[in-house]
């Protein structure tokens, strides 16, 4: 039986999500040095992504995302790195509220960046949007779904079309809705 030859097999640096070398990885001396900081010998910026368990690297520039302004519905366009935990900062032109957009592995989650990052829970919707989320609504009782459908017409968020009416009822635009029925306030009586 012939015996078979041994090929020496030379390692090649596996890369993170940042572009830097495995602990195990060959030497900076190796012709395919990242140099550690995330670049090629090009010096392109590198990023490793997994999908359906293979690994792939893509070049690490921003990505033109569109995002709707939590509070006034108002689109628009930001440059985001597309590494999972990457930040911008940004304000709206339309509400002029600081927002704060920080990558996530499958999406991008939006906090306002002037109350301590908290998550967005702004409880006034602008009279704008208020406006025209009135009009898109119609009469009441509104069928099945109405919410839904309007939200998606004014690309908005289905949460933000909720708080627009619910501010609208408690002024008195809408009544209550519930299952398609219509409910009247009962003013309550004072315990005396």
């Amino acid at each position: 039986m012939p015996m078979r030859q041994r090929k020496e097999i030379q390692a090649v640096p596996r890369l993170d999500n940042l572009g830097s070398r495995a602990a195990t990885g060959p030497s900076s001396s190796d012709k395919h040095s990242n140099h550690g900081d995330g670049t090629c010998r090009s010096g392109v910026p590198l990023y490793s992504r997994s999908q359906d368990g293979t690994f792939s690297l893509k070049e690490r520039k921003p990505l033109d995302e569109k995002i709707a302004c939590p509070n006034c519905g108002l689109e628009a366009s930001l440059a985001l790195d597309p590494v999972p935990g990457s930040v911008v900062n940004f304000s709206c032109v339309g509400c002029r509220r600081e927002y704060r957009a920080v990558r996530r592995a499958k999406d991008i989650n939006l906090k306002q960046a002037d109350k301590g990052n908290a998550a967005i829970r702004s409880e006034e919707v602008s009279e704008e949007l208020l406006i025209r989320i009135r009009n898109s609504m119609g009469p009441q009782p509104w069928p099945r779904g109405r919410s839904r459908v309007v939200a998606s017409q004014l690309d908005i968020s289905h949460a933000i079309l909720e708080r627009a009416i619910q501010q609208l009822i408690s002024r008195g635009d809408f009544r209550l809705q519930l299952n398609g029925k219509l409910y009247e306030p009962v003013p309550s009586t004072p315990k005396g």
